[in-house]
């Protein structure tokens, strides 16, 4: 009970047609306006069919004329046919010849390679459950029944300011193939996963045709990560005075309070696999792409690299507009980075203003060709959906006549003195204290230790010849990766400072991107047992953690979980009741508010300000479970495990053998435990009656 919903062939087959057409429509974008290189078009041409998928379907969604809710397949259809015509519309313009060249499809050791990789990962995600499943699940389930742009699952009043670019893609497999949210996730996740690899492949093939060096080029891309395990080496009493000064945070905590202790221990994590993670080998500032589990996978990772391999020599007013619609696209995935992106290209336009091969009357006409990126991207800003989009709407509201949304946010924002880098289990690490700094370069890792010479190098070593056309893209990612670097040090989030965290992840994942063609081509200069023995320890102390954490990834192959809130009986109760309740219904789980919205696709009452606090208002609720008094705070249907059940009260028990209360549906385990539904729509005058 994990893949099918409907258990149906035809559900998954129109699913994988609905995408076939995306992906033909991308590929023909990347081989007529990109006119990239046959090996690069195949995957290229995924990667933009899925983000302009992503992106249309949520501007459909957004202006669809009739009443709610969104008939979410039709919408996906409409997607996909419309980026189809604009990939057959560039063709019948293109003079490239042939228009349609198929046998780019006949690339097999591509295809076989991307395949075992995303059958991996699929098999790998189905069997953790990591990175607040208790937010992304109940949202690609609402998604999935026409809430998009999707309402706060604890509270429907509110829109939910929140990057779901992978939900959405996610819903369409819940809706059209038939899935359940938790698969369509992990599908998802798993894909982005392993078609970041196939660019990275593409992005380095670009410097290098070795296959060994390709190879392993890929293995570092994929398992890179913080050397946390580095401290095991520092000595007992030193990590121990270092310790007191450290305040672990969430998971860390709840390892252990201590760094010392939490290092030999294993990572307490909600979700994992039969084998714990080594918490030696977590790492806080920088996870491997293996890891990329978190809400949108490695989706933003995969735009970055996108953004690479489509950087033209010239700007054109096509070429712009794609480019921009797919940078636009981080507002959906990653709005993180595309702040750091978007600031990172004005900075490379503005400083190529002031470059000495140009004249001055082309100035403008540079500056113009890079609107052509720019602009569409800050436009579509208040329109797509994401954290910033309501935020800018509000901005202009005022402007317009227009009131205001209410929506969960970002927290407030002041600065942090000293500077300080962020780790999301071991808290800030001050950078003037030498024990917590020694603690920041080993959470970093190498990357970190050679951002200082990757920033370099990109900014002003490597001669344009060398970097080919896509130099001044690798400039404006460099200023990008030093934007959001810095921005974290600096910027304070109140109560979620763990959310900053995104940036300096970000920062370095780009500098390895563009670091490691530089490396490969500095490398050429330098020889000696000297050189190959550092490049081999270095590139060693970069993966080791990933590999560490990879191991137990791999065993959690054997044990598929869809969440850790959701069993079989779960399960059960979803495949039967799914987008089959009142429409507008408020349903409640007692225990976990957050599981009725993830199996049925109906939310839950005013009950939280935001995903971790409570309204007060809600606690007095639950603290007196009667139907009647549930009824008359709006909700119409109750789901109850056994545990919650026997936590009730006897006079709330016998209320729900009233009259009133209809039992839908219940399922039982062999262990004794049961899932029931109750339906409480009659029950708001039970008082009365009584």
């Amino acid at each position: 009970m994990y893949w099918s919903r409907t258990g149906s062939y035809s559900d998954l087959l129109l699913w994988l047609i609905m995408c076939s057409l995306w992906w033909v429509g991308g590929w023909l974008l990347s081989t007529h306006v990109f006119r990239l290189r046959q090996r690069e078009r195949i995957f290229t041409g995924m990667g933009i069919g899925l983000l302009f998928f992503i992106v249309l379907s949520d501007l459909l969604a957004l202006i669809w004329p009739f009443p709610r809710p969104v008939p979410l397949p039709a919408i996906d259809w409409i997607a996909s046919v419309l980026i189809l015509v604009l990939g057959l519309l560039a063709a019948w313009r293109s003079s490239q010849s042939p228009r349609f060249p198929w046998r780019d499809f006949l690339a097999w050791p591509q295809l076989l390679s991307f395949a075992g990789l995303f059958l991996l990962m699929l098999l790998i995600n189905r069997g953790l459950a990591l990175f607040d499943d208790f937010v992304n699940l109940p949202l690609v389930s609402l998604i999935a029944t026409g809430d998009a742009p999707p309402h706060f699952y604890l509270n429907p009043g509110q829109l939910l300011a929140y990057h779901y670019g992978l939900h959405l893609f996610s819903a369409s497999l819940v809706r059209v193939g038939g899935f359940f949210p938790w698969s369509a996730l992990d599908l998802g996740k798993a894909l982005s996963i392993a078609l970041s690899i196939q660019l990275a492949w593409l992005w380095f093939r670009r410097f290098t045709r070795g296959t060994t060096v390709l190879f392993f080029a890929c293995l570092l891309c994929l398992f890179a990560s913080g050397a946390r395990w580095l401290l095991l080496f520092v000595p007992q009493t030193t990590l121990q005075e270092i310790s007191k000064g450290l305040n672990l945070l969430g998971s860390a905590y709840q390892t252990d309070p201590d760094l010392y202790l939490a290092l030999i221990k294993p990572w307490n994590l909600e979700g994992s696999g039969p084998i714990a993670f080594p918490f030696a080998f977590a790492n806080g500032i920088f996870l491997p792409l293996s890891f990329a589990m978190r809400s949108a996978g490695a989706l933003p990772q995969m735009t970055l690299l996108l953004l690479l391999l489509l950087a033209p020599r010239r700007w054109q007013p096509v070429k712009g507009l794609i480019y921009g619609i797919l940078l636009a696209s981080l507002l959906l995935t990653g709005e993180y980075m595309f702040i750091m992106v978007w600031g990172g290209l004005a900075a490379a336009a503005t400083l190529g203003l002031f470059a000495r091969d140009i004249h001055s009357s082309q100035r403008l006409h540079r500056l113009l060709a890079w609107g052509w990126c720019l602009l569409p991207a800050a436009l579509l800003t208040p329109l797509l959906g994401g954290v910033l989009s309501p935020i800018a709407r509000n901005w202009l509201s005022p402007l317009i006549g227009a009131p205001g949304e209410t929506f969960a946010a970002l927290p407030g924002i002041s600065l942090r003195w000293p500077p300080a880098l962020l780790s999301a289990h071991l808290g800030e690490l001050a950078l003037n204290n030498p024990g917590q700094l020694l603690v920041a370069l080993a959470e970093g890792g190498p990357v970190l230790w050679l951002a200082p010479w990757i920033f370099w190098m990109a900014a002003v070593s490597v001669k344009p010849t060398r970097m080919r056309g896509g130099r001044r893209i690798v400039l404006a990612m460099n200023f990008a990766a030093l934007l959001g670097f810095t921005a974290a040090l600096f910027i304070d989030f109140s109560k979620r400072d763990r959310d900053l965290i995104r940036l300096t992840d970000s920062a370095l994942f780009i500098w390895l991107i563009i670091g490691l063609p530089l490396l490969w081509i500095s490398s050429k200069r330098v020889r000696g047992q000297l050189a190959n023995f550092l490049f081999g320890v270095t590139y060693t102390i970069t993966i080791l953690s990933g590999l560490a954490l990879f191991v137990p990834q791999i065993v959690a192959i054997a044990q598929p979980l869809p969440s850790y809130f959701v069993e079989k009986s779960d399960a059960m109760m979803s495949k039967l009741y799914w987008n089959r309740l009142g429409e507008n219904a408020w349903i409640l789980d007692l225990d976990r508010p957050y599981r009725a919205p993830t199996l049925f696709g109906r939310k839950t009452g005013p009950a939280y300000q935001d995903a971790y606090t409570r309204l007060p208002e809600f606690k007095e609720l639950i603290s007196n479970p009667a139907p009647d008094i549930l009824a008359r705070a709006g909700y119409s249907y109750v789901y109850f495990d056994r545990s919650t059940w026997q936590q009730l009260s006897p006079e709330n028990r016998r209320a729900f053998q009233h009259a009133c209360v209809k039992q839908i549906a219940e399922q039982k385990t062999r262990t004794g435990d049961f899932r029931r539904l109750y339906d409480i729509g009659d029950c708001k005058n039970l008082s009365e009656k009584s």
